[in-house]
């Protein structure tokens, strides 16, 4: 993340609303936020978080030197950095919308979701609008020319794969397959528009299928493994070389990659915990045979660790 083209800004949290039982929605405003970039899509952003109620970290310079700052103040008084998808960017309202996850076993993140009320004050560090590159800094979604897309992931992916979809055009065709803790309403994954818990709505292009795999009782991710090996969404005619190239290239156990030039028709986006998301790849990888720079993959968390 650029020092230039992130820079911490002030805000109070404005309201706090659950949009299901595991997804808290926290809009946050602040005097800087018209200056923030408004493009959202999986655009990365970053939240320090108070160290004790009320805390406005004073510590922390306002400007590119915020990190190394950071980096420098002791253990015990470094307060916690995590990053998050900006579900929405208002630079009119000064409002940035942030989607968080209610995890079972939280760190200081999702403590910090749980207990966030009006007028709580953090500071978010987000991309600057007019800067150069911040149109594509912190965004993984580079579908190049790709008309037939296929995006796959867990909760915490969920925020992304809405911006994503409200990005996308009539002429998108494809397939969104997203598992979730529990459903306590009717599903539809008939057409392109699904609802979860009854509250939040997905809105794809008509040609792009919209899936949600509530898993229950089952392990975290097996429900989407069997979605995505199930599908026959494999639209590739790839020559036998062009396969072992793809096989034969690049390493097997990096957690993240976002090609930047797809020049292809296909693409495919894969998001959420990290050994689900390496497990999905090297599917779609090594068992199909898509080249790797079609393929984008971002382990947002670790099962079995604190959120990160």
């Amino acid at each position: 993340m650029a020092a230039d083209l992130y820079l911490p800004r002030d805000v109070v949290v404005e309201s706090v609303e659950d949009l299901t039982p595991y997804l808290r929605r926290v809009v946050l405003t602040g005097p800087d936020l018209d200056r923030v970039h408004p493009t959202t899509l999986d655009r990365r952003i970053k939240l320090v978080l108070p160290r004790a109620e009320g805390d406005t970290l004073p510590d922390l310079p306002r400007d590119a030197r915020w990190y190394d700052a950071w980096r420098a103040l002791p253990d015990d008084a470094r307060p916690a950095v995590r990053t998050y998808t900006a579900r929405a960017v208002r630079p009119r309202d000064r409002a940035l919308v942030v989607d968080l996850v209610l995890h079972d076993h939280p760190g200081p993140a999702g403590r910090w979701a749980t207990t966030a009320r009006p007028g709580d004050p953090l500071v978010a560090v987000c991309p600057v609008a007019g800067a150069p590159g911040a149109d594509r800094c912190g965004i993984a979604w580079h579908p190049g020319r790709a008309t037939q897309v296929l995006l796959a992931g867990d909760e915490t992916a969920l925020p992304a794969i809405a911006s994503i979809l409200e990005s996308l055009g009539d002429h998108v065709t494809g397939e969104v397959l997203l598992e979730v803790p529990s459903s306590d309403s009717d599903i539809s994954t008939s057409d392109s528009t699904a609802s979860i818990d009854g509250d939040l709505a997905l809105d794809a292009p008509p040609g792009v299928t919209v899936s949600v795999l509530p898993r229950g009782a089952r392990p975290h991710g097996e429900v989407l493994e069997e979605a995505v090996r199930h599908t026959a969404w494999s639209p590739l005619e790839e020559s036998e070389v062009a396969r072992r190239e793809a096989l034969s290239t690049g390493p097997e156990e990096i957690l993240w990659d976002e090609p930047q030039h797809v020049s292809a028709d296909h693409y495919a986006w894969l998001a959420g915990e990290s050994g689900l998301i390496r497990r999905l790849r090297r599917h779609l990888v090594g068992e199909r045979g898509w080249p790797r720079d079609r393929v984008a993959f971002m382990g947002y968390w670790s099962l079995g660790r604190p959120e990160s």
